[in-house]
Formats: C-alpha cells, sequence, structure tokens
C-alpha cells in the first residue's frame, strides 16, 4: 500500500508468526490491509453530506444536470474533500 497517495492504513495490525526454521522465535509483521486513511477520511465527509437535506438536494441537482448518479456525485465529493483533508494533514505534519 502506497502512503503517499492514501495516506496509509487508517487501523495498521500487528500479527506475530511463529518462525519456521526456530519454532521458539516469533516475529510481527504489520499489514497495511483495510481502510486506508483516505477511504476513512471520505466515509466521514460522506455521513456531512448525506446528512444534511440542503447538501443532497444540490447533489440531485448536480447528478441531473451531468446525467449521473446521485451516488456517484455524493462518493466523488466526499473523495475530494478526503483529499484536501489528506493533504492538509501532511502540510501540518510537516511544519
Amino acid at each position: 500500500m502506497k502512503k503517499d497517495k492514501t495516506g496509509g492504513s487508517m487501523f495498521p495490525n500487528k500479527k506475530t508468526f511463529p518462525d519456521a526454521d526456530y519454532p521458539d522465535f516469533k516475529h510481527e509483521e504489520t499489514q497495511d490491509d483495510g481502510l486506508t486513511i483516505l477511504d476513512y477520511f471520505a466515509a466521514k465527509a460522506m455521513q456531512s453530506i448525506v446528512g444534511s437535506d440542503q447538501t443532497m438536494l444540490e447533489m440531485k441537482d448536480i447528478a441531473a444536470t451531468n446525467s449521473v448518479s446521485k451516488e456517484s456525485v455524493v462518493a466523488h465529493f466526499a473523495y475530494e474533500q478526503a483529499a484536501t483533508m489528506l493533504a492538509e494533514k501532511r502540510k501540518r505534519e510537516a511544519a
């Protein structure tokens, strides 16, 4: 998983595995699977979008104007907001 595009795993997990050659020795591996920070931010943004009747009316109008589904418009705007949030997070971490 590329941290530069997605921010990395939102909930990385460590798993302990026995070593095949040395059964008493165990090593840990971090697995970056599942939800990314970008996905997490998008889910939060989507909650805000669908929670507002006014915003959903605007999404419906945008969808009709562009001949696409309302759901695809919501997803697009949620990920756009998430990408902006991730970019701001990177700026703050670099400062």
